[in-house]
């Protein structure tokens, strides 16, 4: 527990430690977070991570809701897109 910054654990008021996806997050940051809720990128990961960088330049922040709708949506382009090639 980190007893050098909390005064008290954060569990002891129904809400949970977590980190904050927003402008300055990185690729890492935002992989692992989709990662956690169950997505896998494999190769696509750059153009997720453009879209939810773009995203947050003029929002902020995201939601792990709204990163599931941009992740979603671009993996299903590049699935339609390749589809349509072959």
């Amino acid at each position: 527990m980190p007893d050098t910054y909390e005064i008290f654990p954060p569990e002891s008021v129904g809400s949970s430690r977590g980190f904050v996806i927003g402008k300055h997050s990185g690729r890492h940051a935002i992989y692992n977070r989709l990662q956690s809720l169950g997505v896998e990128l494999g190769t696509n990961g750059e153009l997720v991570y453009s879209a939810v960088s773009k995203y947050c330049d003029s929002n902020g922040v995201i939601s792990d809701n709204k990163l599931l709708e941009i992740a979603q949506e671009k993996l299903k382009a590049i699935t339609e897109s390749t589809n349509t090639i072959k």
